[in-house]
């Protein structure tokens, strides 16, 4: 018979998805290169406007809603769709002031939305890096002194108490002793 108690558990790694996950990271992918390279102009920026503010309202639906790691990365995502969201409101403007074409090439525009996207994604990835770094910071080696000076100071008196006359003080402190 083997003692469960010594017996490692395995934990299972950070980075873990399954095929769902693949398949739906590939197909996003997919449609965002879509989108970036091979629509028409007049299809793709309003499509990749549209998604945009989708994609922010299901970032700050996540922030309102979710926990943990899902809220720190939505809080780091959000920040670039927010500056791209005003960013986009400004360019339609000017573009509404001058006219179609009158400003250049819309490549760059879809590229740019593109990039704001990836960069969304990297600066939720550094706000979840950043809280599991401060998560797991050890505690100072003056604190762990601090607490086991504490300690001992607390058994001493515990042990001086049992020694005391009265029956209650010598219960209570072997009580505490026990939940030591």
């Amino acid at each position: 018979m083997t003692d469960d108690s010594q017996t490692p558990t395995a934990t299972p790694p950070f980075f873990q998805f399954g095929l769902l996950s693949l398949l739906v990271v590939t197909t996003a992918v997919a449609a965002t290169c879509s989108l970036a390279f091979s629509m028409s102009n007049e299809v793709a920026i309003p499509l990749l406007v549209a998604f945009s503010v989708l994609l922010t309202a299901v970032l700050i639906t996540v922030i309102v809603y979710g926990s943990g790691y899902q809220r720190t990365f939505c809080i780091g995502a959000v920040v670039p769709f927010g500056v791209l969201l005003f960013t986009l409101a400004f360019a339609g403007v000017i573009l509404f002031l001058d006219g179609p074409g009158a400003r250049g090439e819309p490549f760059y525009c879809r590229m740019a939305v593109v990039c704001v996207w990836v960069f969304s994604i990297v600066a939720g990835g550094v706000c979840m890096a950043m809280r599991r770094l401060v998560e797991k910071r050890p505690a100072s080696r003056s604190n762990q002194q601090n607490t086991d000076a504490a300690a001992k100071v607390d058994v001493a008196l515990l042990m001086e108490l049992l020694k005391h006359n009265d029956e209650h003080v010598r219960q209570a402190a072997a009580e505490a002793l026990r939940k030591l």
